[in-house]
């Protein structure tokens, strides 16, 4: 995993390709602890995965912060867990009785999609955004491309929910 701190400085990241047969899929595949990725766009990316799948990474969790990031004319592509910005946004808040977490949030910010954008999944929880936002947060994003899959579709997130060991629920 990547812990880290990528500030793109408002360039842009043109031809990308992340093309694998393995889960986490993007140009970062699994980021957690005190990552943050801002003030970057992506042009012509061509990200393909089997799950959590997006251009920045396949899986943010704990404690990250993926802030100003566009995605244009890219193509973002795996079976769930499939997204432009981030497939899997990934949170452990709170604690179930005395089973506490501290991890911070896993914030996702200010983030857009072009027209020109697909995100497709061939299963579940396929987002513009984030296919699959468990327990994290999505803030002033906005979707403008075409997003398909079989089952919890959504331009912005494909499927969200609170963290389930959160003991007011």
């Amino acid at each position: 995993a990547y812990t880290g701190w990528v500030d793109g400085l408002n360039k842009t990241i043109s031809g990308l390709r992340v093309n694998t047969t393995s889960n986490y899929a993007g140009l970062i595949g699994f980021m957690y602890d005190g990552v943050v990725v801002k003030d970057l766009t992506f042009s012509d990316a061509v990200i393909k995965g089997a799950n959590s799948v997006g251009v920045v990474a396949g899986r943010a969790q704990d404690d990250t912060l993926i802030e100003n990031v566009r995605v244009v004319n890219s193509t973002v592509s795996g079976a769930g867990n499939v997204g432009s910005i981030v497939g899997y946004n990934y949170s452990r808040v709170g604690g179930a009785q005395d089973q506490g977490y501290a991890e911070g949030p896993a914030i996702v910010r200010n983030c857009v999609t072009d027209v020109n954008t697909k995100v497709v999944g061939t299963s579940t929880n396929i987002g513009g955004i984030v296919g699959n936002n468990y327990g994290a947060t999505i803030i002033n994003c906005h979707n403008y491309a075409d997003v398909t899959g079989k089952s919890t579709v959504g331009g912005i997130v494909g499927y969200t929910r609170d963290y389930h060991h959160n003991k007011d629920g």
